[in-house]
């Protein structure tokens, strides 16, 4: 009842006015009867996207909904620049981003990419990056990405013009779009999101990844280390030897898996090691290092500290019935299945224990096995 609107002069538009909104970026549709059932989002559809606004504390912000087309219309003294604080936008493939229809109405789109994460919005003002113009798809999405990305098959389309190394280097950067809206020779900001890349970096490197072997593979002896990271501004590998102590060796990128190599020594066989990433982090809009194991290593330390640089061709882990047993069929595939069960879970009502024996019973119902 909070957001009640009221039509006080029965003129069918219905207004709704406060100042109590907290700061920050919400969604929201107009809806009948107290209830779900009925609702209108973006351009009056029914059941359609949600509206997004952005509010500084304190602001005077009114609502009025046509009760013919359905149609919110904002006003007030918050600059409702849509998007803020989200990332709404989705850079599908190399040459398309993709924006929810609340984003997509706008005369002209920009995007903006900061290799050094300067990109800031203050008011109406973009700084820290050049603007890229993006060109509007007339009819949205081509069949094919409809059929790719299913869940984006309402949204609008905008063209990306941009050559292999610009579009590699955008996608290691911190990147906002934003919508104006053209008045005269003026253009007034209206929406400024962040942009997801998972599509855009896949079709840039999935083929060239299709021959490459991540993680530890070995030469001989001698190990090489691969990690993908297309996104990533550098990658250290940091090798910690016999003695504990830890030394540092640069990667190189290979642009067209976007994997970064280090080849190894033979004294790197069953090192520990981790890698040491810099990357622009969206939660925290800044460059930062990552130290963190492989996600392809095939060992680990205790409590998965570290990596560690095993061969599981060398006869040494190889248990003699690994080499000789013969893997029996599954005809099932959940028979592949990994259970997790807790001790506690088949024990709870075990009453065949012995009373002299709860407290150790109870010890182990908080541990877990596999």
């Amino acid at each position: 009842m909070a957001t009640l609107m009221d039509d006080s002069d029965g003129d069918g538009i219905y207004e709704f006015t406060t100042g109590q909104i907290p700061d920050g970026t919400y969604d929201f549709k107009a809806t009948h009867n107290f209830g779900w059932d009925e609702n209108y989002g973006v351009d009056g559809a029914a059941g359609g996207a949600n509206y997004t606004l952005s509010v500084k504390s304190g602001d005077q912000v009114s609502f009025k909904y046509d009760s013919e087309t359905h149609i919110v219309q904002i006003g007030g003294t918050s600059e409702s620049v849509a998007g803020v604080g989200q990332s709404k936008a989705q850079w599908i493939s190399t040459d398309t981003i993709a924006i929810p229809r609340d984003l997509g109405s706008g005369q002209r789109f920009a995007l903006y990419a900061s290799n050094d994460a300067s990109l800031r919005l203050d008011g109406e003002v973009i700084s820290g990056a050049k603007p890229i113009e993006l060109a509007t798809v007339i009819g949205g999405l081509t069949n094919a990405q409809r059929k790719k990305f299913p869940h984006l098959v309402n949204y609008r389309a905008v063209h990306v013009d941009m050559a292999h190394e610009e579009t590699a280097t955008a996608l290691r950067s911190q990147l906002a779009l934003a919508r104006f809206e053209t008045q005269g020779e003026d253009s007034k900001l209206t929406a400024f999101t962040g942009v997801q890349t998972a599509g855009a970096i896949d079709e840039l490197y999935a083929q060239g990844l299709e021959n490459v072997e991540l993680g530890v593979s070995f030469t001989g002896k001698k190990p090489t280390f691969r990690l993908w990271a297309p996104s990533a501004h550098r990658a250290t590998l940091l090798i910690t030897d016999k003695n504990e102590k830890t030394s540092r060796h640069d990667a190189t990128f290979d642009k067209n898996s976007g994997a970064w190599t280090v080849k190894g020594k033979p004294q790197f066989t069953e090192a520990k090691y981790l890698w040491e990433v810099q990357v622009f982090v969206p939660e925290t809009g800044k460059i930062e290092t990552n130290i963190v194991t492989d996600p392809y290593s095939v060992a680990l330390t205790m409590n998965s500290t570290q990596s560690v640089a095993v061969n599981l061709e060398d006869p040494k882990h190889q248990p003699k019935q690994w080499r000789k047993a013969k893997a029996a069929g599954v005809e099932k595939d959940v028979d592949r299945s990994i259970y997790e069960p807790q001790i506690r879970d088949f024990s709870v009502s075990d009453f065949s224990v012995p009373e002299e024996r709860p407290r150790s019973l109870r010890s182990l119902r908080n541990q877990r096995c596999w």
